[in-house]
């Protein structure tokens, strides 16, 4: 579930984006083995257990923007940054956080 706030700004047909925001996410299934050590020669069996995992995860996202405006058309680009806040794992000995870069091309058409 994201939560997003926004602000645009521009100048003639360009127009620029900022969006801070976060999102939880809630667990709903598990399937795999995992590697247990430093050496990663313990192999944990494959579970579908869901103790392991915490049930709630938080990501923080950072997303901007530019687009420039045509006759019918809005055609931007967005680089998009989240990080999990807080550990995936259920388990305090390993603290295992996630991130994620992406990007975006968007085409708005206008009516």
């Amino acid at each position: 579930v994201p939560l997003f706030v926004g602000y645009t700004f521009g100048k003639d047909k360009w127009l620029f984006d900022v969006q801070p925001g976060v999102s939880i996410g809630f667990l709903s299934g598990s399937r795999g083995s995992r590697y247990i050590g430093k050496s990663l020669a313990v192999l944990v069996e494959q579970s579908t257990s869901l103790e392991q995992f915490n049930k709630v995860i938080w990501k923080a996202h950072f997303r901007v923007g530019v687009r420039y405006s045509l006759k019918k058309l809005d055609v931007g680009l967005y680089p998009h940054y989240s990080y999990t806040l807080n550990n995936v794992l259920n388990f305090t000995k390993v603290d295992q956080r996630f991130s994620n870069l992406e990007l975006s091309l968007g085409v708005y058409y206008k009516f």
